[in-house]
């Protein structure tokens, strides 16, 4: 059985070796950094269980450390304990609004630490199981709301209209049709199970991007993380035509302009924006048609910004996007949870700043480059 895994960064040589050693002797394994630089270097090499973090660091301040850890789709939710000299509350107010979850403050003993980590990491093995649960129960209860929208439905109408052609002549006339079927009535059948395909499509990219940002560990080369000379215009774009295709009309009121650079793979950039404009339709509550806008900036950079109409008082906090957490609790909306989610993720991956608000009953999105 594998053992938890700390990472311990700490300045101090004496107090950090004292720590580890102390670590190790109860059975868990500890990795060590002398400065934020290191301690972000061992965060990229590969999860870790719990984070022990001085404030005061040479280099990068705990805070940055804490940041840094609350964004990574692998460790988010584990726990972090700063250490730190002093007891000011504003410090404490601070790193607990940042996501900290302890302070021990110095000089503490070895009893102490010990079981502030080993309350920490049980209490973290008992959230991951009722995450998992919650999870597994908000999927299943998701799927059989949506079943005959998402897939009956819509292949009912397929197989009919499958059938119904079948036993047609080999060159179809609409003077052939029954007198009570219109050629539209096909057309809304398949274009019905066209939007559907779209977001089982969608659903199994998230899946896919999901795991891929928890689990996979070569990114550089998964996710192409190289600057692209594609137009992100025309992925935008094709979106739109997409989206205009599955409600019979024009959804979005654009401004689009011929963006060549930009960085991560096609397929993963595609995803960003679609699961962008997809919210934004699927939850706009006002008259007008949600705006999309992607403008060039200095030095090749660009800014992409979408804003829909919402309820002014929806309860909403960007920190808090979360996996299967929908952004409206209207569960009739198709849709498992995930968009929002991967959607940022993959922009903190790619290196692009993610801000969302509401304001004046819109809700805005906006992703640049830095």
């Amino acid at each position: 059985m594998s053992r938890d895994k700390i990472l311990v960064i700490e300045d101090d040589n004496n107090l950090r070796e004292a720590i580890s050693t102390f670590i190790e002797v109860n059975d868990l394994e500890c990795l060590t950094a002398a400065n934020g630089k290191e301690g972000l270097m061992c965060l990229t090499a590969g999860p870790v269980d719990m984070v022990i973090c001085d404030i005061m660091l040479p280099d990068i301040l705990g805070w940055e450390i804490l940041k840094a850890v609350r964004n990574d789709p692998r460790i988010y939710n584990i726990p972090f304990i700063f250490l730190s000299a002093y007891a000011d509350k504003r410090d404490v107010h601070k790193g607990l609004e940042m996501g900290a979850d302890e302070y021990v403050t110095k000089p503490f003993s070895n009893k102490e630490l010990i079981e502030t980590i080993f309350f920490w990491l049980k209490k973290a093995k008992k959230d991951d199981n009722l995450f998992s649960q919650d999870v597994n129960s908000k999927v299943l209860n998701l799927l059989s709301k949506n079943l005959a929208l998402e897939i009956i439905s819509p292949l009912d109408g397929l197989v009919n209209g499958g059938n119904f052609i079948g036993s047609q002549p080999q060159s179809l006339r609409l003077s052939d049709l029954p007198k009570d079927m219109k050629i539209g009535d096909l057309q809304d059948s398949f274009i019905t199970m066209y939007a559907s395909g779209i977001r089982l499509q969608r659903d199994l990219q998230n899946y896919m991007a999901l795991s891929a940002l928890m689990y996979n560990s070569n990114k550089e080369l998964h996710f192409g993380l190289l600057n692209n000379e594609t137009d992100l215009g025309e992925i935008l774009d094709e979106k739109v035509w997409t989206y205009n295709k599955i409600y019979r009309r024009e959804c979005l009121i654009t401004d689009l302009h011929a963006v060549p650079y930009w960085r991560g793979s096609k397929k993963y950039i595609a995803i960003i924006f679609g699961e962008l404009i997809d919210n934004a339709l699927k939850f706009n509550r006002g008259d007008k048609a949600p705006q999309l806008i992607l403008k060039p900036v200095a030095d090749s950079g660009f800014i992409f910004r979408i804003s829909n109409g919402v309820y002014e008082d929806l309860d909403f906090n960007v920190v808090n996007i979360a996996p299967y957490k929908k952004f409206h609790e209207d569960m009739s909306i198709s849709g498992l949870g995930l968009g929002l989610y991967v959607g940022k993720s993959l922009c903190e991956l790619f290196g692009y700043d993610f801000s969302a608000e509401i304001k004046n009953g819109q809700f805005t999105v906006t992703v640049a480059s830095r």
